[in-house]
């Protein structure tokens, strides 16, 4: 009988220690950005330039107007831009006015024809800054460039991002003595472009008739941003 108690505790100990399971370890990471950026170059060009007229007379200026804005695309159209690349962004017609001695003095009419000039090729731009001109275009808001097709440089841009983040992760893990395992998860920013651009002023444009206008389409920056989780161990 006192054999069969002495067991008893050791047979208690038994199953307790069977009951205890170890905690599983937490895996540890390393969260590190990426950047990635190709530079591709500009293969086409927007104009948009204005022809502004101004008379005593309403129908004066309106018709003045619609005669030198007839005249600028058709000088376009000649240096091989198609119509469907010529569209009309605004039409304005204001009456100038001013104050003196608490009266209201109005001025000329001021009628106002914007065109938006899509340029399929950089090497056109000048001559048709120069034809606009010539024909009766005076005044120039803006010139933009454009890559068109920028899904190579997209994916170029992703790889290149994601090297980027890989040798951070590396570095990162090496210098806390651990090492970089399998990525987890990636989270990706969208695809930001930088175009070339500049504003032309009225007073750049004045001597535009004597020479060719040398233009410099640039390139564009294709980038993308990465966010990738890293085990490390």
């Amino acid at each position: 009988m006192k054999k069969l108690l002495a067991a008893v505790p050791l047979i208690f100990i038994a199953f307790t220690s069977c009951g205890i399971k170890p905690e599983k370890c937490a895996s540890r990471t390393i969260t590190v950005a990426g950047t990635g950026t190709v530079d591709i170059e500009n293969q086409k060009a927007v104009i948009s330039l204005s022809v502004i007229t101004r008379s005593a007379n309403i129908l004066s200026a309106t018709e003045e107007n619609a005669k030198k804005t007839e005249a600028v695309q058709k000088a376009v159209e000649e240096l091989g831009i198609g119509k469907e690349n010529i569209t009309t962004s605004s039409f304005h017609i204001q009456q100038e006015s001013s104050y003196s001695n608490g009266r209201t003095i109005l001025g000329q009419y001021v009628v106002s024809n914007s065109l938006n000039i899509l340029i399929p090729s950089i090497e056109k731009t000048g001559p048709v800054i120069d034809g606009a001109v010539r024909a009766g275009a005076n005044q120039f808001r803006s010139l933009t460039f454009s890559a068109g097709e920028t899904t190579d440089a997209e994916k170029q841009a992703r790889i290149l991002a994601l090297r980027n983040a890989e040798q951070k992760a590396v570095t990162l893990a090496s210098t806390s003595g651990c090492s970089v395992a399998k990525i987890l998860s990636i989270k990706e920013s969208p695809a930001f472009l930088s175009e070339a651009s500049s504003n032309l002023m009225y007073s750049d444009i004045q001597t535009a008739k004597g020479y060719s206008t040398p233009v410099s389409g640039g390139k564009t920056s294709v980038s993308v941003n990465v966010e990738v989780v890293y085990e490390i161990q």
